[in-house]
């Protein structure tokens, strides 16, 4: 059962696609240092439903990044999602409110249903930057991955998923 068909008030879901805090409770703990295959095929699993679970939500804006907060912060403008920033995006619900009279429409050019739709976590550009929970120091797509890569060929552990998706990604600047 979907409970927001419970709701008959407007709402608009903000949520991050992996959510650290949400990661934490199903017991893995996004260290990039030393996070293992198992842990990252379990956070694009968690990913996929999360998505799963949005299709339906009328209004959504769904950065398919690593955090925790986005509101609180003082950057909370510099999160896009296909391009279109939190601000434009309850700025366009809320016109299509007014316009539509609840019926969630979205009116040309103006998104409101927005969910990354990328295939790896953090494969936003616009996320906030990861830190190495040791050293405190800026950690890329690119290094988080090696280090997985490095530590489960140790272990005899292949992270799933199109690899090649990733790596075009990356050459991106990803």
């Amino acid at each position: 059962s979907q409970p927001l068909h419970c709701v008959s008030a407007p709402i608009f879901v903000v949520q991050w696609l992996y959510d650290v805090e949400q990661l934490r409770i199903e017991n893995i703990q996004p260290d990039f240092q030393f996070m293992t295959a198992n842990q990252w095929n379990n956070i694009q699993i968690i990913g996929r439903e999360l998505k799963k679970s949005l299709r339906e939500v009328p209004a959504v804006f769904a950065p398919a990044c690593f955090s925790h907060t986005l509101i609180t912060e003082s950057n909370w403008l510099d999160f896009q999602v296909k391009g279109v920033n939190l601000a434009r995006a309850l700025q366009c619900w809320e016109k299509s409110l007014q316009e539509r009279r609840g019926q969630k429409t979205v009116i040309r050019g103006c998104p409101f249903h927005l969910i990354d739709n990328c295939h790896w976590p953090h494969c936003n550009p616009t996320c906030p930057a990861l830190h190495d929970p040791v050293t405190g120091q800026e950690v890329t797509l690119l290094q988080m991955f090696l280090r997985l890569n490095l530590e489960n060929q140790k272990r005899g552990q292949e992270p799933k998923g199109d690899l090649s998706q990733l790596m075009a990604l990356l050459r991106i600047g990803g």
